[in-house]
């Protein structure tokens, strides 16, 4: 006879046609569960379904050992049987009937159940790599959803389809002829964080769009103040609006495997390179004498944000550092631009809020960066994530912006990063596809570039911004003048173009 249930095997666990098949107590040692204990007393099989009313055999129901439920007997329909009388059902077979529905239903479930916690196990014994790459799988698919960084409400889709982009001018309270003016842009944008910022009561999506519209007029309005060439010119607005808009781009994308043999062929060439421990300290005094010419002294960023449910996260200073130079760069900090004798701002109180203010900035600039680079490397590679490389608490390094060069949503799409190693005075410079130094005698073109070049410091398991010390006489460095120190130094560096 074949086994009924999944519990009428008395075998080992096993697989076949996509069910599992598990060790029981076998029929006789149920069936004596089942007389010693009236609580079970259910029928083993499926009673058979119902016949056509035409063909259905007289039935009686007849007792069976205590506990055992209602035993079916039936005849043959050749059998001498009684004068034909109207069918009835037994008042006490229907009583047992939905007993035996609802008995049967809840025996299901808790076999079910069973079977599932079983399965479980056996997976994680047996089979952990599926149960690995299926994590995987969902960790990718959770972090590429961050990069969406939609306000939120955006679940209320009825009520926003069909509407326009947010107008930064309308976010910021101007007019179009307005907000051509760095002080107008500057002067609404303290009124308008005032009114949004969290610690002020406000909403924290509200207080995002108030930072993402002062980046980009900011950085329209001192494009439009300088001489401007529209036919060469980089459009600094569509570099600070890129939380809302995508570009498309004809260039050909490179594959993983071009990056990650880039990578091995630098982080080969640094090992060789530094094998020497006093060829490494010479390098990194020579670095020293870099960063001097090049008027660059690292700042302290921090190492932990918040992320989008305002939970604390560690180990972020890597992206901090890159918001820091990045706000820096197009002037978008307040308290670079702070003016002692200006009537507006000239208590103590205020410059301390707008250090305030200027703290989310960054730290909603730092995450926009964690989200979209990670989310580059996590699809190149998504067993990082189970390999403990990548991750909400993580240490990220340098070698992330490979994987985002080429990216047309990036925040850094058209930046260059320079990373000064103190640990062995090497010098990292990720270029991004759409920078562009080739124009630098265009005034235009000049602040542009050196906006867009970012520099950081990094000393064991921790990351800085370099900054000028005076970041409103507009002294970075732009990313030609870096490697031409460089070279005259005999510092070496590796550059990382993401157009080449």
């Amino acid at each position: 006879e074949q086994p009924t249930s999944l519990l009428d095997r008395n075998e080992q666990p096993s697989m076949g046609n996509g069910c599992f098949y598990f060790a029981g107590k076998g029929r006789e040692g149920r069936d004596r569960d089942i007389l010693d204990d009236d609580s079970h007393a259910l029928p083993l099989r499926t009673p058979p379904p119902s016949l056509p009313r035409s063909n259905l055999p007289s039935a009686t129901a007849t007792p069976t050992a205590a506990g055992a439920g209602v035993s079916a007997t039936s005849t043959t329909p050749n059998a001498p049987t009684e004068p034909e009388q109207p069918l009835q059902a037994p008042k006490s077979t229907s009583v047992t009937s939905a007993s035996f529905t609802s008995s049967a239903m809840v025996e299901s479930r808790s076999r079910m159940s069973t079977c599932l916690r079983t399965a479980w196990t056996e997976l994680q014994t047996n089979n952990p790599q599926l149960l690995e790459e299926r994590e995987l799988q969902r960790a990718l698919e959770l972090s590429l959803l961050d990069c969406a960084l939609v306000p939120s409400g955006s679940n209320k889709s009825k009520n926003r389809q069909g509407k326009a982009a947010p107008n930064p001018v309308e976010i910021l309270g101007l007019s179009t002829a307005t907000s051509t003016s760095v002080e107008n842009v500057r002067r609404a944008y303290r009124k308008r964080s005032l009114e949004t910022h969290p610690d002020k009561g406000g909403n924290p999506d509200d207080f995002a769009l108030v930072a993402w519209a002062y980046r980009t007029l900011l950085a329209k309005a001192m494009h439009q103040q300088r001489p401007s060439d529209a036919a060469s010119s980089i459009s600094a607005s569509s570099t600070a609006s890129t939380l809302f808009t995508t570009g498309a781009s004809t260039k050909t994308l490179k594959t993983t495997a071009h990056w990650d043999e880039a990578l091995k062929a630098h982080k080969d060439l640094v090992a060789e390179l530094f094998a020497d421990s006093h060829a490494q300290n010479e390098a990194v005094a020579k670095q020293h004498r870099v960063l001097k010419c090049l008027r660059l002294y690292h700042q302290e960023a921090g190492s932990s944000n918040l992320n989008e449910k305002q939970e604390r996260i560690q180990n972020s200073c890597f992206y901090l550092s890159l918001a820091v130079s990045y706000l820096s760069g197009i002037g978008a900090l307040m308290t670079d631009s702070f003016d002692g004798d200006d009537s507006e701002v000239g208590d103590e109180s205020y410059r301390q809020f707008l250090q305030t203010a200027d703290q989310g900035l960054i730290g909603q600039t730092a995450l926009q960066l964690k989200r979209t680079i990670e989310g580059a490397v996590l699809q190149a590679h998504p067993e990082w994530a189970a390999a403990g490389l990548v991750g909400e608490e993580v240490q990220a390094f340098s070698d992330f912006l490979v994987y985002q060069l080429q990216s047309e949503t990036s925040l850094l799409r058209d930046c260059a990063v320079a990373i000064f190693d103190e640990t062995s005075g090497f010098v990292d410079v990720y270029k991004a596809a759409g920078y562009s130094d080739t124009n630098l005698t265009d005034p235009s073109q000049d602040w542009v570039e050196r906006a867009h070049t970012l520099t950081l410091r990094y000393t064991p398991g921790h990351y800085q911004p370099l900054l000028p010390k005076n970041t409103q006489n507009n002294t970075r460095p732009s990313l030609k003048e870096i490697l031409q120190t460089l070279d005259l130094e005999n510092v070496f560096y590796v550059v990382t173009d993401g157009d080449s």
